[in-house]
């Protein structure tokens, strides 16, 4: 922009200079002149300030919704997903589960990148694609920053509370500790995506640990993280893996890939994971991470963007329709075995309807054959007889 800036006005002074040289006017003309022109260059170029909420609303990345905010959520949904299948969890509060820690997952990632961009404020200004942040710019202010980042702490464990109170003291550790310590592996080591990979996942054990306790937690913190950027990071001084492997990215990906996929596999299998899961989960993601190697040029910021975002978008989902396909079992199961109990209700009653009309038409019969007084008693003892039958049969067990 800086740049715009200095070369129209180069070539502003350059056509009144021309203009003075070929007319001779005098000083005076010439400064009315260069006002007039002054005022068409203003009126050309000059954009309207953005307004403060814009800022604030950047600043928390919900202008990029769902980039950023869908990868923390997959996690989540995934460790619902899985859990829901093992203790048959009803449908209403599997949705209920996965819309709370949708809502959460946002307000997580805008605190992040509140907390990221207070702390790597200097670092921003001297990378090109972050000069334009709200705080690297100066258009918000640190104060107000830091404002915004308790308010979103606080509603985060809120959420995270309501969710369930055994993943409560987990879901802490994630927001106090493990999230804010991030910006600052970036200059303690060459592996801050390791850091992000396991805050990212940091929502899988929360949702896990909220619906079925701390039961069957095995390897399920793999991620598949990608950055690039490696020119700017090392401009900046910023420490990452994308510097540290260089001209290896591919090579190294491809075996964090495998082991992604093996890790997925083998949660399945401890978690009794149906076929569902293995062609959809498993499979899917091994030809879509085969498919991001084959195809991407780490060199193309543009390019990686676009493929960060399909991660959220479709690996993402991938994943997640898997484990729905377990759930699916456990739905079909249930419904079965309602069909099951309904179908035993209504032949122990049809079966009850039998005994006492036959018992009833009996006892009618026997007290019209008979002139004693007993005998005709045998109404009454009739209606006791329904009333015990009715009792003893439609108690299903």
């Amino acid at each position: 922009m800086a740049a715009d800036v200095r070369a129209n006005n180069h070539c502003l002074l350059g056509n009144l200079v021309n203009y003075a040289d070929n007319t001779q006017i005098i000083p005076v003309n010439l400064s009315v002149v260069f006002l007039r022109q002054l005022s068409n260059y203003c009126h050309l170029t000059a954009e309207p300030p953005s307004p403060t909420w814009w800022w604030y609303f950047k600043l928390t990345r919900l202008h990029k919704f769902p980039a950023g905010s869908i990868l923390l959520f997959w996690p989540c949904a995934w460790g619902i997903a899985m859990s829901a299948y093992r203790v048959n969890l009803p449908l209403g509060q599997v949705i209920t589960q996965t819309v709370l820690y949708l809502l959460g997952s946002t307000l997580r990632h805008n605190a992040g990148c509140i907390w990221n961009d207070i702390c790597d404020r200097d670092f921003d200004r001297q990378v090109a694609r972050c000069k334009t942040r709200p705080l690297a710019c100066g258009a918000v202010s640190v104060t107000g920053a830091v404002v915004l980042f308790i308010a979103h702490l606080i509603a985060c464990s809120i959420l995270v509370k309501l969710s369930g109170s055994a993943g409560f003291k987990i879901g802490l550790v994630g927001l106090f500790f493990i999230d804010t310590l991030y910006p600052f592996m970036k200059r303690w080591t060459n592996w801050p995506q390791a850091w992000l990979g396991l805050a990212i996942t940091w929502g899988l054990p929360v949702s896990w640990i909220s619906i079925r306790g701390p039961a069957d937690l095995d390897a399920m913190f793999v991620l598949f993280v990608g950055g690039v950027y490696r020119r700017d990071d090392v401009k900046a001084g910023v420490k990452s893996t994308a510097v540290l492997f260089g001209n290896n990215v591919r090579p190294i990906l491809a075996i964090f890939a495998a082991l992604f996929v093996g890790c997925i596999a083998y949660a399945g299998v401890r978690n009794g994971a149906s076929y569902s899961y293995f062609a959809l989960s498993v499979g899917g993601t091994a030809l879509h991470l085969a498919w991001q190697l084959r195809t991407l040029d780490f060199d193309n910021s543009a390019e990686c963007w676009d493929m960060f975002t399909l991660n959220g978008n479709q690996l993402g989902m991938i994943i997640w329709g898997g484990m729905l396909g377990d759930y699916s079992h456990v739905i079909s199961d249930v419904q079965l075995n309602f069909r099951h109990k309904l179908s035993q209700a209504v032949r122990k009653y049809s079966t009850f309807n039998v005994q006492c009309t036959t018992q009833m038409i009996i006892s009618v019969r026997h007290g019209r054959t008979s002139g004693n007084r007993s005998d005709q008693l045998q109404a009454p003892n009739a209606n006791k007889f329904w009333k015990a039958s009715r009792n003893k049969h439609l108690t299903i067990q």
